[in-house]
């Protein structure tokens, strides 16, 4: 009787071992034909965020797959057809931490036939910053002296409330701003003239701070101001295969430092501004009394602007240096290289930063803030700015709605006269026609040795000087985006310039 007892016994277990195999498969074996991948045993998630979940489904048929805590059921997250093996899913905010997390995946229609995934963590949810954005003032806005900036800002907390703003000029602590209201009053009747950042933090309920937003601002007096115009930094391919020789090879540029370009091209009312600011500052040599020529005064003396040439809208009137009457905001022309240069020199003079060109070489000194003349690259940079662009506008061609070329008007027009429609994509205007633009760069042709330049400042030293852009007499194919002119450093029919800021 023991025996039987003992064979029947054996038999039953068997029998539970046999019919077990087609239950549970928790093990998560390799050869199993339902298993989780991940999470694996250990892993770590974090409440408020999003993860994959990764399985191997052989059955040929639907799952479903459940969270547990501690053997409670937290959650169904779904049931999902035989030929999907991944899901993210999203954990709630809510979801207590703990370490005792598991998945659980099984047959639809078999729910003994599952897999348990190995112990999990989920954390709890960490603060997210906040964000803040100065909107007004704009980067690159001119501010007269005296004037009540309003310092206008957007902040958010994605998993909270912003509780306040806080503020600094030029580094130093100015004041907070309450969530009721964004704006932060800034009075500059105290403010030197010249350059200025203002930043501005967010603090959320939980004392989490934002990234810093930062703007650099430009306070003046009554002088006619340079506009300027933000320009990210970047990398383009500089040049073109289906230009001229000196167009080639292309060249991949990347400009590692932000920096600040005129919106504009330099005006004769501007001209005429800084030549009588330098007359006042005793830089000036040369018969401009009887409008026959200016120079500078100090270091190798040359020529500013071809001042006799009927083609100047500019004249010296016994007193002052003036704009001819209604041509206030044509491009100043007849400009030389020089005269380009020395602008910038005084620009940043009546703005408190650096002089940035050396008068007894005229060599630009490109560490320092101040303002100068765009290197090549900066300024092709700029013209097609995040795009291949053929025109600054884009590549359809060019009419009049978009520049002055072609002898269309016989005569340089108004800056601005042609924008939106012919704007840069950073909204730079007439960086096609009316005017050549002087370059800081010796001209050359582009070097075949570096696939790559970063910040290049051009060539040491040459005979002739770069200009872009084109002017009122160009061609389609001579205002293009990398078309490339030189000339001595002289003053040349319709050659104006185009101002940069660097902040170093």
């Amino acid at each position: 009787m023991r025996i039987v007892m003992n064979k029947y016994f054996l038999s039953l277990i068997v029998l539970l071992i046999f019919s077990s195999c087609e239950k549970a498969t928790d093990s998560n074996d390799e050869n199993d034909p339902l298993r989780i991948i991940s999470p694996s045993q250990g892993s770590v998630w974090e409440a408020g965020k999003a993860f994959l979940i990764r399985w191997v489904n052989e059955t040929g048929k639907p799952v479903s797959i459940d969270l547990y805590r501690s053997d409670s059921l937290i959650t169904q997250l779904g049931v999902f057809a035989h030929i999907m093996n991944e899901f993210e899913y999203q954990v709630p905010a809510s979801f207590i931490p703990s370490e005792n997390y598991t998945l659980s995946i099984y047959v639809c229609d078999k729910p003994e036939m599952q897999a348990v995934s190995g112990e999990f963590r989920i954390n709890e949810t960490a603060n997210l910053t906040p964000s803040c954005s100065i909107t007004d003032p704009r980067d690159g806005k001119y501010i007269l002296k005296g004037e009540t900036v309003y310092v206008s800002i957007e902040a958010d907390d994605p998993d909270g409330e912003v509780s306040s703003i806080k503020i600094y000029i030029d580094g130093e602590f100015e004041g907070q701003v309450q969530k009721s209201s964004y704006v932060f009053p800034w009075g500059t009747s105290n403010t030197e003239k010249g350059l200025h950042t203002i930043e501005a933090c967010a603090i959320d309920n939980d004392n989490a701070e934002s990234p810093v937003s930062k703007v650099v601002v430009v306070i003046r007096d009554e002088m006619s101001p340079v506009e300027l115009v933000a320009v990210p930094g970047g990398n383009f391919n500089m040049g073109s295969y289906n230009g001229d020789y000196d167009e080639m090879p292309v060249v991949q540029v990347y400009i590692t430092r932000d920096f600040y370009m005129g919106k504009y091209e330099v005006t004769n009312r501007q001209y005429a501004d800084i030549l009588t600011y330098a007359l006042s500052q005793g830089e000036l040599t040369g018969d401009y009394q009887n409008n026959i020529t200016v120079r500078n005064l100090k270091g190798v003396s040359q020529e500013l602007i071809d001042i006799d040439d009927s083609d100047c809208e500019i004249s010296y009137n016994g007193t002052v240096f003036v704009p001819d009457n209604g041509k206030e905001n044509r491009p100043a022309v007849e400009m030389t290289w020089w005269g380009a240069a020395f602008f910038c020199n005084m620009l940043s003079r009546q703005l408190n930063v650096n002089e940035l060109y050396e008068l007894d070489t005229w060599k630009c000194n490109f560490e320092n803030t101040g303002f100068r003349l765009p290197t090549e690259a900066e300024w092709e940079y700029a013209a097609k700015y995040n795009s291949e662009r053929s025109y600054p506008w884009g590549d359809s061609a060019p009419n009049l709605t978009k520049c002055n070329h072609a002898n269309n008007f016989l005569h340089t027009t108004d800056a601005g006269s042609f924008s939106p429609q012919g704007d840069s994509q950073l909204g730079i205007c007439d960086m096609a026609g009316n005017a050549w633009e002087w370059c800081n760069d010796w001209y050359n042709y582009y070097p075949t040795t570096y696939p790559m330049l970063t910040d290049p400042t051009g060539y040491d030293a040459g005979y002739l000087k770069v200009l872009r852009g084109g002017n009122i007499h160009s061609s389609d194919y001579n205002i293009r985006t990398t078309y490339r002119n030189c000339y001595s450093m002289g003053s040349g029919v319709f050659h104006g310039a185009r101002v940069v800021l660097s902040i170093r």
